[in-house]
């Protein structure tokens, strides 16, 4: 009996693994296997059409994916649903969202970003660093997060 359900998408040279439960989104991750079996239900597909109308620059909502934070930290869990906030193309300093937040725990905000289960859907790859640099990302693919930053960049 399959209790989770996967779906992948692959666009240019990267591969995309959303992970989901009957109720929530379980992940959504940069991934280096592209031979990976999958069992889709309605919202790993779900969230497999708005990742691909995010790549395809069409209107895409997120907003409706139901996201599972529960095992995390209070203060991580603020961390990650404050990213709703960041326009699209928006960069921002680990600082600045740490300031977002009334906080001064800059590298704590690092630290909660290194935790997210929901890249792009949470868009953590637009915080950069002060000195604009782009930073860690939590994908262990190579320039997933310069991609991502690129990409909405050429959409505007």
């Amino acid at each position: 009996m399959v209790h989770n359900y996967q779906s992948l998408l692959k666009i240019d040279n990267f591969n995309i693994l959303i992970k989901a439960s009957k109720k929530a989104l379980i992940s959504v991750d940069f991934t280096l296997d592209d031979e990976i079996d999958f069992y889709e239900n309605d919202l790993s597909k779900s969230a497999k059409n708005e990742l691909l109308k995010y790549f395809c620059k069409k209107d895409f909502n997120f907003f409706n994916l139901p996201l599972d934070l529960s095992h995390l930290s209070i203060f991580t869990q603020n961390v990650l649903l404050e990213l709703k906030n960041i326009n699209y193309a928006e960069l921002i300093s680990y600082k600045e969202l740490a300031q977002r937040l009334n906080s001064k725990a800059y590298r704590a905000v690092g630290t909660a970003l290194s935790k997210n289960p929901y890249l792009i859907i949470l868009p953590c790859h637009r915080v950069i660093k002060s000195n604009m640099q782009i930073g860690n990302f939590t994908s262990n693919v190579k320039n997933a997060k310069e991609f991502l930053i690129n990409l909405e960049k050429a959409k505007l």
